[in-house]
């Protein structure tokens, strides 16, 4: 492993917001708490008109110590009892705002957590969208729940998803994220209905500190030149959500 290409994530809580926010690694951080007229218009979607989405913020989330009951999350609810063979249906954030300017895909990650009616894989997609709000291209990959109902992390770096119709921008100035089942998952969805999926805690970030054998831990840690040479060193300096 190229030392210099060692990233680390604190496994700290996200700070409480209710719109989408930004600070100098995190691009993005939704956590779906507080009241929902002032969270972003979420949109469920589908294939089929046969295949019936509904979307809710509700406190469905992951359970938060601090305040004492569960979070806040947004659901995605699907009956697909009445689809086709071949179907689709997912849940997405509108258009987001970005000021990113780390253009590496190979330093973003995109981490949600994610809870499922089954244990099925689930396709997540990125797109970046120009200035005239036109989506230039997207990335997709796959997360694999390992249990019903419950929620378990998930982190994809950018560069290891695939292509997805025309040309990703990481320096776009709006990106947008969805999360989607179906029939055509590497394990379909079935045709059924009361299918569910949960997302919380929806984090897109660069690194916020850079650590490498070669760097000093009386560095700054921000750059890959001026990197810690320790990750204990990294975590004492990380904050909350940093990389």
């Amino acid at each position: 492993m190229n030392p210099k290409n060692l990233l680390f994530t604190a496994l700290v809580s996200l700070t409480a917001c209710t719109s989408p926010l930004a600070s100098a690694a995190n691009l993005l951080t939704l956590d779906f708490n507080g009241e929902s007229a002032s969270l972003p218009a979420l949109d469920s979607f589908s294939s089929h008109a046969k295949v019936k989405t509904s979307h809710v913020i509700g406190a469905d989330g992951t359970i938060d110590t601090f305040r004492g009951s569960r979070s806040g999350a947004a659901t995605l609810a699907v009956d697909a009892s009445t689809a086709p063979a071949a179907w689709s249906a997912g849940l997405r954030t509108p258009l987001v705002a970005q000021q990113n300017t780390e253009a590496s895909q190979a330093k973003l990650t995109l981490a949600f957590d994610l809870s499922a009616s089954l244990p099925r894989p689930v396709r997540v997609r990125v797109a970046s969208f120009g200035a005239d709000r036109k989506r230039t291209g997207g990335l997709e990959g796959w997360v694999y729940p390992p249990v019903a109902v419950s929620f378990y992390r998930h982190s994809l770096d950018l560069s290891a998803m695939i292509a997805w119709e025309g040309k990703f921008e990481p320096l776009a100035p709006f990106i947008q994220i969805s999360w989607e089942i179906g029939s055509d998952a590497p394990q379909p969805w079935p045709n059924a209905s009361a299918q569910f999926i949960r997302v919380d805690n929806v984090s897109l970030a660069a690194p916020s500190f850079y650590v490498a054998t070669t760097g000093s831990d009386k560095a700054d840690g921000r750059t890959e030149a001026t990197a810690f040479q320790t990750i204990g060193r990294g975590v004492a300096a990380a904050g909350a959500g940093d990389t």
